[in-house]
């Protein structure tokens, strides 16, 4: 076979090989229901504790992993409202989801302004630090069911001589504060 022939043969392969995909993805696409929106916004525990004593905050993190934006709600001991933000705005050079970082700034109705950083550890999980502006230092954790969220601010609740949480407390707690708003 010339040359010439082969070549032909070969794009002609090509084409009816892209063809047979293309006609795949459209029959794919037309199949796929349309996806709600609130598939991208989920809802986690998001439980913060204060490296100084034993105050710990439960609340709630709604993260939307397609633009990389997190919003999150707790109330302080006292019953004080807080509310915050969160960013990604390092992604690791290997891709994924774990290792993301960013900025939380969160802000408290009796004035009070958190500021701290989270890294991710998956899509939905990470961990951070924070600092108020009256000098409180905070570890916190999100995207965990409660029984893991407990399991991470017990860590530093047995440092501190504090008594453990149980995962009730986590849930009974953000229902309430949810119930309230």
């Amino acid at each position: 076979m010339p040359n010439s022939s082969r070549i032909l043969s070969a794009q002609a392969g090509s084409v009816v090989c892209i063809a047979a995909i293309a006609a795949i993805l459209v029959a794919v696409a037309s199949s796929v229901q349309p996806v709600s929106a609130a598939l991208w916004h989920k809802h986690w525990y998001f439980v913060m504790q204060n490296t100084a004593n034993c105050d710990v905050f439960y609340g709630q993190v709604t993260h939307n992993w397609l633009v990389g934006k997190a919003k999150t709600i707790f109330a302080l001991p006292d019953g004080t409202m807080c509310y915050g933000k969160a960013k990604v705005t390092y992604y690791p050079p290997s891709g994924g989801f774990a290792g993301q970082q960013g900025p939380i700034l969160i802000n408290c109705g009796d004035g009070r302004t958190i500021r701290g950083q989270f890294m991710t550890a998956s899509l939905t999980t990470g961990h951070g630090e924070a600092t108020d502006d009256l000098g409180n230092y905070y570890r916190f954790t999100f995207g965990h069911k409660a029984e893991e969220a407990v399991w991470e601010v017990n860590q530093i609740r047995r440092q501190l001589g504090c008594e453990e949480c149980v995962p009730a407390d986590v849930e009974l707690k953000v229902q309430g504060l949810l119930l309230k708003r």
